[in-house]
């Protein structure tokens, strides 16, 4: 979020978009003449509701099912519903708090303060008050950097710096000792929407189809591996995609146990989950139930 910006992991020297990819660097640098922008999370909602009516199809008319399924509403409204600004506000607010939380902890700055940063809307000020509400910790030039850091760790200028950025150190491999008992129970997390594979094959992002059959595909053929736990966390995706997974999933239970945790309640709207937890409610009066969940809003 802050443009120009350099963000350092011990010796990491590159410039980064966003403030917090680099909220965890012990400094955080800034270009004298950047632009910063800490705003704040925003939601636009489109409408092509009057388009639908110039066009008189008629034909295949929207329909919206739930208070808070609001896919449709850009077709039959030209304004956000209630329930649907409640959600998505919801949405906004847990992200920005996470944000707040997490840079105020790295930067030993308030949450009221950096609510005062955004509010100010730092692009139209000087990059000195980025300095100033603690986004940063001093103003330079990319290209003094280095000799910066030398006089920081005590080298001379002439001598050579190793330099790692935080792509490196990503794909550093952590010094894990290997299982050699031949006894692993392996856990897969999946999580995110479900793409439809090709489209996405270099996709960081969600469920990448394809990965997830390659790699059901290894655990299926390493003798190492005696079972599998599918850590599936997702509100779907594409009904291809789906079925490619479901099918991998079924061929891996062919070879060896396999234990789906997922959690059943995450694609329903407020209105539905109550409905399941009171169905929950009146099954548990007869027979015990236990469900394990990661969501405060599951504990019933």
């Amino acid at each position: 979020m802050l443009k120009q910006l350099i963000g350092k992991m011990e010796y990491d020297i590159d410039y980064k978009d966003d403030l917090s990819g680099a909220q965890k660097a012990e400094l955080t640098f800034v270009n004298g003449e950047s632009e910063v922008t800490f705003n704040g999370n925003v939601e636009e909602e489109k409408s092509c509701n009057g388009t639908m009516r110039v066009s008189k199809s008629g034909e295949d008319k929207p329909f919206k099912v739930g208070t808070y399924k609001s896919a449709v509403e850009p077709f039959i409204s030209t304004e956000m519903s209630p329930a649907n600004r409640e959600q998505v506000t919801v949405f906004l607010d847990g992200i920005w708090g996470q944000m707040l939380g997490d840079i105020s902890e790295s930067r030993g700055v308030s949450k009221e303060k950096l609510n005062e940063a955004a509010d100010k809307m730092l692009m139209f000020y000087p990059a000195e008050d980025c300095v100033e509400y603690g986004l940063a910790d001093t103003l330079i030039y990319k290209n003094d950097v280095r000799n910066y850091l030398k006089t920081l760790i005590g080298i001379d200028e002439d001598d050579r710096m190793p330099v790692l950025t935080l792509k490196d150190m990503v794909n550093v491999k952590k010094n894990v000792p290997k299982d050699k008992s031949g006894n692993i129970v392996a856990v897969y997390y999946a999580y995110g929407a479900i793409d439809s594979g090709s489209s996405y094959a270099d996709s960081e992002n969600g469920i990448n189809s394809e990965k997830v059959i390659r790699d059901l595909r290894k655990l299926k053929d390493d003798k190492d591996v005696k079972a599998v736990v599918l850590r599936v966390n997702s509100p779907g995706g594409s009904a291809f995609g789906s079925e490619q997974i479901w099918y991998a999933v079924t061929e891996l239970k062919k070879e060896k146990p396999v234990i789906v945790l997922d959690d059943i309640f995450l694609a329903l709207d407020n209105q539905m989950q109550k409905k399941a937890f009171n169905m929950i409610g009146r099954i548990s009066q007869d027979f015990q139930i236990i469900y394990l969940s990661c969501h405060e809003y599951a504990v019933l």
